[in-house]
């Protein structure tokens, strides 16, 4: 839901001005969050970024096998034994 005054507020805040309003969203972390996260821009490397891209391979591939190992009866113990010999036989952590 759009919500005008946070909207004025954060625009407030990105201009660095302050008032009661601002200062009364502060208090709930909304201004603050918004900070951090404009300011947080981490630069990959390609090393990383083909790490990140092979995890999600990794992770697609355990998604898809625990869907097809899920069915009515299986216990969770079972699904995360299956988690688990999958982590171990591929070798990662």
């Amino acid at each position: 839901m759009y919500n005008e005054k946070k909207y004025k507020n954060y625009q407030k805040a990105k201009e660095g001005n302050d008032d009661e309003d601002q200062q009364d969203n502060n208090k709930y972390g909304f201004i603050s969050y918004t900070k951090n996260l404009m300011n947080q821009v981490i630069i990959k490397n390609a090393k990383q970024i083909e790490n990140i891209r092979q995890s999600g391979k990794y992770l697609t591939e355990l998604l898809r096998l625990l869907h097809s190992k899920t069915k009515a009866g299986i216990s969770l113990i079972e699904l995360e034994f299956v988690a688990e010999h999958y982590i171990k036989t591929n070798n990662l952590k």
